[in-house]
């Protein structure tokens, strides 16, 4: 997933996971360099990279896990 902001030609990637664990075939896409190359091409700035899965939030070699339940409520709070 790509959330983008055209104003600020910038945008955050996503993994969306059903797991509860940590491995790192899951943000493999995050990390990949030419798919990376390719997003800031189009969408500009990579701002944060994450994956969202049903485990506690955590930093995990650069990558922002979420967790679902967390990260849903925050969405609630902010206007769109």
């Amino acid at each position: 997933m790509v959330v983008f902001s055209p104003q600020a030609a910038a945008c955050r990637i996503y993994e969306i996971k059903h797991s509860n664990e940590i491995v790192p075939a899951q943000y493999r896409h995050l990390t990949d360099e030419e798919k990376c190359r390719d997003t800031v091409h189009r969408f500009g700035t990579i701002q944060g990279k994450y994956v969202i899965y049903r485990g506690p939030s955590q930093m995990v070699n650069g990558i922002r896990y979420l967790n679902v339940e967390e990260y849903l409520c925050g969405l609630r709070n902010r206007e769109i």
